[in-house]
């Protein structure tokens, strides 16, 4: 959750590789649609094959994505190979993620991580973490700080302390033009009234805007003992998708009808004078109905559709209408109101009673039979 807090802080990335995806479980955390990040290029790297089949069952395509379809694209590049060792194709990314994977590493590789990292992908973004060797203390079975102490987990080959891992963040920063900021997952009252810190230390590396045009040049191919990995593709995973429709008059009827569920929903409620007009719904109810939301690709696309049609209005809330609901957020407190003529839908909404014809909508979802075609039986072809 920390990870793709932080990866969602640029609200500009497309694209995330993760070096040591393991089992692919942060690759399939980060597929599913969020409200205004539209990432469309997910790639993941690992030296086990073995790993790679599980990751690639881990972010396999779904019955539930072939019917209903993502209004975005959405491609999953498997990679098999060492995370130390540069692939074209892989350049270009927005956000490398890099989770508890270097302390697993050798010193040699090790070194070539920040060269290919940030000398030659050089992201926006790069996130790292690693163990945190201070927080060892909170496990008596480690004998932290003891000639018998042991390392969290057989195959590691260092555990830093903060000061350690700072100092090299650091010097990778300043080689290669990055800022670094340091944060940390998992803490206690205790280890934080102690300045121990956090169980896993995050640095986050990000690129001036600035500074890639004024990158150096690649660093020279790697010398080794040993014969590189390169990275070669292992399974390209695409997830179905269907464009949502542009024309104001097929999106009309879709949000009309989610307007009426939704109200339908809130019956007793609405029938409250305190909740307002039944021609009025909030922005984030609409926006999270599945039908609504998948016909545009962000928040700010759907706010750009309501304001410039004339059947629908968008109320912000005034500062002081607005005071006691904590920092001012974007589509927080909007009203959404429908100005199209609604006859006889009000009592249909009152009552319980059937929608008239005229807002009757067709699942939408219903195209995706186009797509994917279904043998005799009704199964997935």
């Amino acid at each position: 959750m920390a990870i793709r807090d932080i990866i969602y802080e640029d609200p500009a990335t497309r694209s995330v590789l993760e070096l040591g995806c393991g089992e692919g479980k942060l690759l399939a955390f980060l597929a599913p649609l969020q409200d205004d990040i539209i990432i469309d290029r997910l790639c993941g790297i690992d030296l086990d094959p073995l790993t790679l089949q599980v990751a690639e069952r881990t972010c396999a395509v779904t019955d539930l994505d072939r019917r209903d379809p993502r209004p975005t694209p959405l491609t999953i590049d498997l990679y098999h190979g060492s995370l130390a060792d540069y692939h074209p194709d892989l350049a270009g990314v927005d956000c490398i993620v890099c989770t508890e994977v270097i302390e697993h590493l050798h010193p040699d590789t090790l070194a070539r991580v920040a060269p290919v990292v940030l000398g030659r992908y050089r992201p926006r973004r790069f996130i790292v973490t690693t163990p945190n060797a201070e927080y060892n203390k909170y496990f008596p079975n480690l004998k932290y700080g003891t000639s018998e102490a042991v390392f969290r987990h057989s195959d590691h080959k260092f555990e830093w302390t903060r000061a350690e891992f700072q100092q090299w963040c650091d010097g990778a920063a300043q080689r290669y033009g990055y800022t670094v900021r340091y944060s940390g997952v998992g803490s206690t009252a205790e280890s934080t009234s102690e300045g121990i810190g956090h169980c896993s230390q995050v640095a986050t590396f990000t690129l001036p805007s600035h500074t890639k045009a004024m990158s150096p040049s690649p660093p020279p191919p790697f010398e080794s003992d040993t014969d590189p990995v390169v990275p070669t593709l292992h399974t390209h995973i695409t997830y179905p998708y269907a464009a949502p429709p542009t024309d104001d008059e097929e999106l009309a009827p879709i949000l009309i009808d989610a307007m009426t569920r939704l109200l339908r929903c809130r019956r007793e409620d609405v029938l409250d004078d305190a909740v307002g007009p039944l021609n009025t719904l909030s922005f984030a109810d609409l926006w999270y109905d599945w039908h609504v939301r998948r016909q545009f690709t962000c928040r700010d696309d759907f706010a750009d559709h309501l304001a410039r049609n004339a059947q629908w209005d968008i109320v912000v809330p005034t500062a002081n209408e607005a005071a006691g609901h904590g920092p001012a957020i974007p589509y927080h407190d909007w009203q959404v109101v429908c100005r199209a003529p609604l006859p006889n839908l009000t009592e249909a909404i009152r009552t319980g009673g059937d929608v008239p014809d005229e807002y009757q909508v067709t699942n939408p979802l219903a195209t995706a039979e186009l797509q994917y075609p279904v043998d005799e039986n009704g199964a997935w072809l």
